[in-house]
């Protein structure tokens, strides 16, 4: 019997990476190959040269760019390929094109999974990790990571497995320490750069994709950090995975983790092969790397630029430079090196993608029940929404309430000036307070939300109907509280069915305000553009709400304006259910007090809608907006979303 007193040795740090890396081996009928054959991919950009011609001053004529130029390539599981190049060699293009990201442009050529045309599945077998981590502010790195689990692991794997699959992906990129810190934003504080990096990593590693793309994985990282996370995924691909990500400048010892590099410049490839071996290639070339010199500031310093001449003519430099890199591109295209790559891409792997790599995507149900769960604590924590909007709604009604206090006992022509005053104030307040801060509020989140949305984590019914259905309550919450305060600090008519009435319009125009919002926020792709064009919205709104201008003067040709305004439906409502049943003075020439509604025909509204019909008028255009800011999301992430697909090359079949 072994000595119970016998001390057990501690296991390593290494010796766990090593057993977590042995649980996320890929077998051999899941490892991925990626072929791409003669990629060209074109965009269309702003022509400045034409823009300049007197005949295009109000036009922005448009010219096609080639991003890149018939490049081919093979990507090997197993293996860590790094894609580097200058800025504009067509680097990140070519992820985001392999990857079914690229959504504008003109693309031709083949993409293969071992030896099988993608067809629209790439994204079914691989993860994306963008050089920007958009990922939730108020979530914590285990809520992120779990959120990829919960919604995009199989439905019969069981709460259980996919926990246990979470806090290995957890212990697997070193986040143990921050899994319970928040995300955070530049107002929020939350986890570092490379802590995000790594918690973004993990979201897409969590679904055990087969292929991993990064774009620029190291950015605004410091060299340590840009190392670990690097060295993550030379240990990923070590199970083999196949991992390709493009990097700026790395350092000698990021540089010796890479297994293959393909480098770039002008949209075509330089070399493509074992990283080791691009020293000695370019030496071949001319393009001896120095001793004690990082391979990658080598490569980028001297072979992919050169210092300009000092004595050169204008011009000169850059003309050579350029003269050069073609140089070099067609020196690839005749190598022997090129040769041997060639001959991998005519015998590529063989058996095509096996369905079971595919990513598996949780039911609506699911979707929508962990979204209504995570809306509310983002409300909750958010405190933009709880104590901003809270506070908002006090402050303003202690002002308005001391600023017309007693209005209700005051029955001469003041008083009605003052009613109208603070019943229009009501509405105005709620409706463009709502309209604003739900805005900024969605247009903010649209981005996480369009991230989460490409990447497959749920649909947008789920989404966009959890968010109402939590959002809803505390757009009714705080314009009560309004309500509260104001009605009876102002002393207005002491009557249920009176404050009941002002309740609810004042609720539905908070709720009308906050429906606009999300309209205008989903209509434009940049929160800037929404920002700018909800004033130009509001404002003739506002004007025709009847406050400035009588209903009955609108000349015709804008008379149908005020059918399509809350404020009108808001203040004409309010208007009605204050004034009627009340004695009040309402002409200077009639100095006797009348029955309020008669004072309704001086504001034009006698003639117009009915208590009930401005409610349902109202409840409607809540309902109108929401269906016209679901449609306008749709045409924002899905109608025009989708990536560009590969169109065979003329003369290829």
């Amino acid at each position: 019997m072994a000595d119970e007193n016998v001390a057990v040795a501690p296991i390593s740090a290494k010796d766990k990476e090593k057993a977590l890396l042995r649980e996320s081996v890929v077998d051999e009928k899941h490892r991925l190959q990626v072929a791409f054959k003669n990629i060209d991919f074109s965009v269309m950009i702003l022509d400045k040269e034409k823009a300049k011609e007197p005949g295009f001053r109000f036009v922005q004529p448009k010219m096609s760019k080639r991003l890149l130029k018939g490049v081919s390539g093979i990507f090997q599981p197993g293996r860590l390929t790094a894609v580097m190049g200058a800025s504009g060699a067509g680097k990140t293009s070519l992820l985001q094109v392999l990857a079914g990201e690229a959504r504008q442009g003109s693309l031709t050529g083949s993409i293969l999974i071992n030896g099988e045309e993608v067809k629209g599945n790439m994204k079914k077998v691989s993860g994306f990790v963008f050089q920007d981590d958009v990922i939730l502010a108020t979530m914590t790195v285990r809520e992120a990571i779990t959120m990829s689990a919960l919604l995009r692991l199989p439905e019969e794997m069981s709460l259980e497995e996919k926990t246990k699959t979470v806090e290995r992906t957890i212990k697997l990129l070193n986040l143990e320490k921050c899994a319970a810190t928040i995300i955070g934003n530049s107002s929020i504080k939350g986890v570092s750069g490379g802590e995000r990096k790594r918690c973004a990593m993990a979201m897409e590693i969590i679904t055990n994709p087969s292929i991993l793309f990064l774009d620029e994985p190291t950015s605004g990282l410091d060299t340590f950090t840009a190392f670990s996370v690097v060295n993550t995924l030379r240990n990923l691909a070590s199970t083999g995975r196949t991992i390709i990500t493009t990097i700026h400048q790395p350092s000698s010892e990021i540089y010796q983790l890479f297994d293959d590099l393909l480098l770039m410049a002008d949209g075509e490839i330089v070399y493509a092969g074992p990283a080791k071996d691009a020293i000695d290639y370019f030496a071949k070339c001319g393009y001896k790397c120095p001793d004690f010199t990082n391979p990658a500031d080598f490569l980028f310093m001297s072979v992919l630029n050169n210092e300009p001449d000092p004595t050169a003519a204008p011009g000169t430099a850059a003309t050579n430079n350029d003269e050069r890199i073609k140089g070099l591109i067609q020196t690839w295209k005749t190598s022997s090196e090129n040769s041997t790559f060639q001959t991998e891409l005519k015998s590529l792997r063989t058996g095509g993608i096996d369905r079971s790599t595919f990513k598996s995507y949780a039911k609506f149900g699911t979707q929508f029940a962990y979204l209504f769960g995570r809306v509310g604590k983002n409300a909750i924590r958010n405190p933009l929404v709880i104590k901003a909007k809270g506070g908002q709604a006090v402050i303003i009604a202690i002002i308005i309430g001391l600023l017309f206090q007693g209005t209700g006992t005051n029955y001469d022509l003041s008083g009605a000036q003052n009613r109208n005053g603070m019943l229009f104030f009501s509405v105005i307040n709620n409706v463009m307070s709502a309209t604003i801060s739900n805005l900024s509020i969605f247009g903010q989140e649209k981005a996480v939300f369009a991230r989460e949305f490409g990447a497959g984590y749920y649909g947008l019914p789920a989404y966009f109907f959890s968010k109402i259905i939590v959002e809803l309550p505390f757009q009714m919450l705080f314009p009560w509280i309004f309500s509260l305060i104001v009605y009876w600090f102002v002393g207005l008519q002491n009557q249920a069915d009176k404050y009941f009435l002002f309740v609810v319009f004042v609720v539905l125009s908070a709720c009308s305000g906050f429906s606009l919002g999300i309209a205008l926020a989903s209509m434009f792709e940049s929160l800037e553009s929404a920002l700018a064009a909800a004033p130009m919205l509001l404002m003739p709104l506002m004007l025709f709400s009847g406050l400035f201008i009588n209903n009955g003067s609108i000349p015709a040709y804008f008379d149908w304006i005020k059918y399509i305004s809350p404020f009108k439906y808001g203040y004409e409502g309010l208007v009605k259910n204050e004034y009627g049943g009340l004695s009040i003075q309402c002409r200077a020439t009639n100095p006797n007090r009348i029955d309020g509604s008669l004072c309704l025909d001086d504001l034009g509204f006698n003639d117009q809608f009915s208590i009930a019909v401005c409610v349902a008028c109202l409840a409607a255009m809540v309902g109108g907006l929401i269906v016209i800011a679901y449609g306008s999301l749709y045409r924002l992430v899905v109608a025009e979303g989708k990536a560009v697909e590969p169109k065979a090359p003329v003369g290829e079949v």
